[in-house]
């Protein structure tokens, strides 16, 4: 991903063991920061040659190719608010947000809001967009002054694969599944998606994940009580997502249209192609019709005007 915000001269330490190599005096904020943002500055598509951009990172892009009927979600959207699918969202940019209503009316149930925020927030000097679910009680997130969902049908990690090159994107396995929804936190300047480690079949490309909230429980975790909160957010199940790789395109953030999506293994691609399909390559073996996908393609038309009803993605928090 592209640094959003300045660098510095400073290298940015490994995240694990990284309070120990911060180079300055000042251990106080910086050290959490740098213990606990392991994605900071760069995707593996940008790293400089120079190795500055050490951190690991994961989640620096998602998208929303499909925007859902927001009142079937009961979910207002405000008239000044013009929302439009991301096939390429990227730090640094108004993204959209779900959170609850800024002023809410006393002992009425008012509905989640959809908001647009930078994609971002600055602490200690630095730029930083993710959070550990391990470390959100630590000083450096306290400053926080909400909680909220971005939603999304997918989000990109790099492989691997052709130097760290590869672009994967990681999606439901179930069609039913039209959004789903990152944690986050609000601070005055933007806000950060939370990540988790990474569920048994997404580890093979990344040890970190975001953090998902189940749609039954997006009130739960919009409105609890602060303390605790990291307890309220399950790990997702194995078989909750599945990869497809990408063509190259959206390796940059300056591209942002449906041919963002086409498979890498997509033949003769036009403008006008169907940006989703259902062929898939796990952790680099060979292409395969996903599970419960009909056919080999699944198109943008077919998931816009299909069920309005949004599945629970994971079971009840007992369960977990």
């Amino acid at each position: 991903m592209t640094p959003i915000g300045q660098s510095g001269n400073v290298g940015l330490p490994e995240a694990h063991g990284a309070s120990k190599l911060v180079p300055t005096a000042r251990l106080g904020i910086r050290r959490v920061i740098a213990h606990s943002m392991p994605c900071i500055a760069r995707s593996p598509v940008e790293r400089s040659a120079a190795g500055r951009y050490k951190a690991e990172t994961m989640c620096g892009r998602y998208t929303l190719s499909e925007t859902p009927e927001w009142s079937d979600l009961d979910i207002g959207v405000p008239e000044e608010l013009l929302v439009t699918p991301r096939y390429n969202a990227a730090p640094g940019r108004p993204q959209l947000i779900v959170t609850q209503p800024l002023a809410p009316a006393r002992h009425t149930r008012e509905p989640l809001e959809l908001r647009e925020r930078p994609w971002g927030v600055t602490l200690g000097g630095r730029r930083v967009i993710n959070a550990r679910i391990e470390s959100l009680e630590r000083p450096a997130w306290r400053a926080h002054v909400g909680r909220c969902v971005v939603p999304c049908d997918g989000y990109v990690e790099w492989s691997a694969d052709d130097g760290g090159k590869q672009p994967v994107w990681l999606r439901a396995m179930d069609p039913a599944t039209r959004v789903l929804w990152m944690a986050g936190l609000v601070l005055p300047d933007g806000f950060v998606v939370i990540t988790t480690e990474a569920s048994g079949d997404v580890r093979a490309i990344h040890p970190r994940m975001p953090a998902f909230v189940p749609r039954a429980q997006l009130d739960a975790w919009l409105t609890g009580p602060r303390e605790g909160s990291s307890a309220r957010l399950a790990r997702a199940p194995d078989g909750l997502l599945y990869p497809t790789r990408l063509t190259t395109r959206i390796n940059a953030t300056t591209n942002d249209d449906p041919r963002c999506l086409l498979p890498a293994d997509a033949r003769s691609p036009s403008p006008d192609a169907p940006a989703r399909d259902a062929r898939v390559t796990h952790n680099g073996g060979d292409a395969h019709d996903a599970p419960g996908h009909e056919g080999a393609r699944r198109t943008t038309a077919a998931t816009s005007r299909g069920a309005t009803t949004q599945l629970s993605l994971f079971g009840p928090a007992d369960e977990r």
